[in-house]
């Protein structure tokens, strides 16, 4: 969480507009492991599925550390990034695995 919120504010300082593409956490299928509802599931779920079908050839990773996902990986809700960016607007893409956050010359 700290490393996200250094990204958000160097984002909103540096940036008079942006266009940011993140993962969406109620996503049809993630779009890094490829998994209907995978930022859903509990935790031990995802471990086990990385795991046992090795996707994205994290299965390594995974079980030398099992906070691996945790660490690298944040699956956010609507509500959650705009509060990140509040001066932004939030557009879902037609496949809802991803939402883009906004913000044009002039505003925020």
């Amino acid at each position: 969480e700290p490393v996200f919120r250094r990204i958000v504010s160097e984002i909103r300082r540096v940036a008079t507009q942006h266009v940011v593409v993140v993962p969406y956490r109620y996503c049809w299928v993630e779009p890094h492991y490829g998994v209907p509802f995978f930022p859903v599931l509990p935790y031990s779920m995802k471990v086990a599925v990385v795991k046992a079908l090795n996707l994205s050839n994290h299965r390594e990773a995974v079980t030398s550390d099992p906070e691996f996902i945790n660490k690298n990986y944040r699956w956010l809700s609507n509500a959650q990034y705009k509060l990140a960016f509040p001066d932004s607007t939030i557009h879902f893409l037609p496949t809802r695995e991803v939402i883009a956050i906004t913000r044009s010359i002039g505003t925020g």
